[in-house]
């Protein structure tokens, strides 16, 4: 991201934004977070599988996705 900027640093404005600043305004009234805990381990190829089916029909809805993992065997 730092290179874009680099080379533009207005990349990330938008002309037509309402704050007249140029800055997007993000409704975060439709932010939300899901959390799932559990104990044990997963299976490596089938979490790979649910997360390619997840990207490929909802990648547009997700913001950002991280976790602490514990695969079966490694």
């Amino acid at each position: 991201m730092e290179s874009i900027l680099n080379y533009d640093p207005n990349f990330f404005d938008d002309p037509d934004a309402e704050g007249g600043d140029g800055k997007k305004i993000h409704n975060l009234e439709l932010v939300q977070s899901v959390g799932i805990q559990f104990k044990g381990s997963l299976h490596a190829q089938y979490f790979n599988m649910f997360m390619m089916d997840l990207l490929r029909e909802r990648a547009a809805d997700l913001y950002r996705t991280k976790g602490l993992l514990s695969f079966h065997g490694q």
